[in-house]
């Protein structure tokens, strides 16, 4: 089998013999790359310790070279700064979980839609909804004529009970024309390329 040129490149780039590789079985291959693996994670979980270690001998080296007199303080100082990073990454990780990209999004079927409860529709228009408000005799009453709607709009989550409807735009107002019967409204899509 021909071993491409990237695969090459990157086993000098890490010292890796291919020609040893090659000779192994398969279940060689599989042992040796999960022990790397666990030896990885270890470092992981290890790093602030030796990342500690590592700007402990540098700044030592540093203040030498510069003849500080209190570089002690100013070693501990950084420690404890490194230490409470070190602590803080690892409350982020718990509270927020491990990020990732996504793998699905649901996305409306159809175009319009509307809330009983809320007496509002909504229009899915790139990736968001436009709220429309019913018209009312004024500002707060309940709508006299729920089934007309201003032609103006804000964004807005729209409601859980939202089902399908079908409207006609007109210039001076939206009229609702029918109302579906509660189905399903969303679709998962989960065929995003992957880069």
């Amino acid at each position: 089998m021909e071993i491409p040129k990237s695969t090459k490149t990157m086993a000098r780039e890490l010292d890796i013999d291919l020609d040893e590789v090659a000779q192994m079985s398969n279940k060689h291959i599989r042992l040796t790359a999960m022990e790397a693996v666990s030896n990885l994670r270890e470092v992981q979980y290890n790093a602030w310790e030796e990342r500690e270690e590592w700007v402990h001998e540098n700044y030592r080296d540093i203040a030498r070279a510069r003849q500080e007199p209190d570089w002690e303080a100013n070693m501990k100082k950084m420690l404890k700064d490194t230490q409470e990073r070190a602590v803080n990454r690892k409350l982020t990780g718990m509270t927020k979980g491990a990020h990732r990209s996504l793998d699905w999004i649901e996305v409306p079927i159809g175009t319009w839609f509307y809330s009983h409860s809320k007496k509002e529709i909504y229009k899915y228009d790139r990736g968001v909804f436009e709220c429309y408000a019913a018209i009312s005799p004024s500002p707060g009453l309940i709508p006299d004529a729920p089934w007309r709607f201003y032609t103006h709009h804000h964004l807005k989550v729209p409601h859980d009970d939202i089902v399908r409807a079908r409207v006609e735009e007109q210039d001076e107002m939206i009229i609702l024309t029918a109302v579906e019967q509660p189905s399903v409204i969303w679709r998962t899509v989960n065929d995003i390329p992957l880069r």
